[in-house]
């Protein structure tokens, strides 16, 4: 019988998407069944599409807005402040982790590890729980003594969390990457694919939504 484990993403943009993919195609090659699950998807339907809606139109129409929201999240108050809210929210989802008894669970996204701590919390078994940050800075939502371990980008942010949160195991591995990204593939054919200029040079951008709050003229 395969050992099980569940990693919990959250449908907004692609970067938490493919990490959680990355994670479950090395896991599944140590014997694991890993299951993806979009936390999202075990809310209520309007609750959820309200909650994308509002982070979506902020990011493309009031940055600002949503780099404060960031900032105001980004402190151990938040999760004092979303506590009662998570077990309401996402109780389907504890159901579901209840039944499925799995032995490790892994967070890509900051609100996803909040969701992660209150299941480990209430759940009759006690599933390791692991967080892997999907950015090269560290939201405080991610970080817990009770995670059994925080998985982060760069050594120099693993020191520096090290030294604030003592209490806290860090690991520094870099972003978790698919492997097919490796693999080669033919320029013109993507060029085509995508309707980009076979003229000109293309750049692309990855940020995240902090891109959009932080432009950069180049």
């Amino acid at each position: 019988m395969s050992k099980r484990m569940v990693i919990f993403t959250v449908s907004v943009g692609q970067g938490h998407h493919q990490v959680s993919k990355a994670l479950q195609e090395e896991w599944e090659e140590r014997g694991y069944k890993a299951d993806i699950v979009d936390i999202f998807s075990y809310m209520k339907k309007r609750t959820a599409f309200n909650m994308k809606k509002a982070y979506f139109y902020s990011i493309y129409s009031v940055p600002k807005l949503w780099d404060w929201t960031y900032q105001f999240t980004n402190c151990k108050a938040a999760s004092w402040l979303l506590s009662p809210l998570l077990r309401i929210w996402w109780k389907k989802l504890l159901s579901f982790c209840e039944q499925e008894s799995y032995e490790i669970i892994v967070t890509t996204h900051p609100l996803a590890s909040q969701i992660g701590l209150m299941i480990k919390k209430n759940l009759s078994h006690k599933p390791k729980l692991f967080a892997v940050l999907t950015d090269f800075s560290t939201h405080c939502l991610s970080i817990s003594k009770e995670m059994d371990a925080i998985f982060v980008a760069e050594k120099a942010e693993l020191e520096k969390l090290r030294k604030k949160n003592p209490q806290c195991t860090f690991y520094s591995y870099g972003i978790p990457l698919r492997k097919k990204w490796d693999e080669p593939v033919e320029k013109e054919l993507y060029q085509k694919k995508l309707n980009l200029p076979f003229s000109k040079k293309v750049l692309v951008i990855a940020g995240g939504g902090r891109v959009f709050t932080q432009r950069i003229k180049l």
